[in-house]
């Protein structure tokens, strides 16, 4: 079970944004839900997970938003294929 919270290398608690998206939002021309993530974000090498737990084709979503992403100029996208909740509680995930 993972009971780690999450911090930062100083051990601070880590802050951000959690920005969900449903899927109709539009990611190859007018992004303006992602254009508005990558504003909360505040820097374009800030990190940014990508979680498709909504969809049954990880791998291809993961490209969209890769393509996507990238075009908004951010470089540090990560993912998890978290498929069940057992997938979720891995430690390994949390990593």
């Amino acid at each position: 079970m993972m009971t780690k919270e999450s911090s930062d290398a100083l051990g601070e608690p880590r802050t951000g944004h959690l920005v969900i998206v449903g899927g109709h939002e539009n990611r190859i021309s007018d992004k303006v839900i992602l254009e508005r993530f990558v504003e909360l974000a505040e820097d374009p090498e800030a990190n940014i997970f990508l979680l498709t737990a909504a969809s049954d084709e990880h791998d291809e979503m993961k490209g969209i938003y890769e393509k996507a992403f990238t075009k908004l100029g951010v470089s540090h996208l990560t993912t998890s294929n978290i498929k069940t909740r057992e997938d979720a509680w891995n430690d390994a995930t949390a990593a």
